[in-house]
């Protein structure tokens, strides 16, 4: 991992309630812990009082980054909830990353217009330059489980509606964090496609209750992706 990093992302009903220091870490290790959609507190419907609380309980709890989910950047309430968080985020230490659904999550409202998506990124970074970090695309190299769309895999996805073209104009302050499965498909395309925009990537297994592969795992996507800042999701429940 770059920069001597281990970082780790918890997913799940418990996920607010974990320390950083329950966690094996070797000391010496920079030490990153993201929330990614908690179940009990999400920070984007809270406001005032209560939203700064809610992030000041996560920070000292551990808690670097809080990932969450929005569907449309011209829906105007999901516009306001978010520009709300990232204000109230701009003066605490915690970043915030935007995740957007494939086409095997996403549902009808669901926007897929790319470039849309990269010029609204870049101008909330040029807003919030601390509080934004980037944004997650969900399952990118996984199968498609809707009978509604053409794509197998979603990656394929990607590449007929020209991601690739998108991410050009990306900021180069705005992190791109693909979801990507030990298990997953087109992982060569992915490192070959995609590699040169992944600034971080997140790692997943689908197979969380055996962790017996893990260290292979990792060593094998380091290989495949040098350089690149990893994070690992646990899942502790079945989602």
């Amino acid at each position: 991992m770059a920069e001597n990093e281990y970082n780790l992302i918890t997913r799940g009903k418990e996920s607010h309630f974990t320390k950083v220091q329950e966690f094996p870490f070797i000391h010496d290790e920079k030490k990153i812990i993201g929330a990614y959609v908690p179940d009990r507190m999400h920070l984007e419907d809270m406001s005032g009082s209560d939203q700064l609380h809610a992030i000041w309980k996560f920070l000292e709890q551990g808690f670097d980054e809080y990932y969450f989910i929005m569907h449309n950047f011209v829906d105007a309430n999901e516009v306001e909830s978010t520009e709300r968080l990232l204000n109230t985020a701009d003066n605490t230490e915690l970043k915030i990353i935007i995740i957007l659904l494939p086409p095997s999550e996403g549902g009808p409202l669901t926007n897929y217009d790319w470039k849309g998506w990269i010029n609204y990124f870049n101008d909330l970074k040029a807003r919030h330059p601390l509080s934004f970090n980037g944004f997650a695309i969900d399952d990118f190299n996984w199968i498609s489980t809707r009978n509604d769309t053409k794509f197998w895999r979603n990656i394929d996805f990607m590449l007929d509606f020209n991601f690739t073209d998108a991410l050009k104009g990306k900021r180069s302050d705005v992190k791109f964090y693909p979801v990507i499965y030990f298990e997953g498909l087109g992982n060569d395309v992915v490192a070959g496609e995609y590699g040169k925009f992944i600034d971080t990537i997140v790692l997943v297994s689908a197979s969380y209750y055996n962790v017996s592969r893990l260290e292979r795992n990792l060593s094998e996507f380091k290989e495949m992706f040098p350089d690149k800042p990893t994070r690992y999701i646990v899942y502790p429940t079945i989602t």
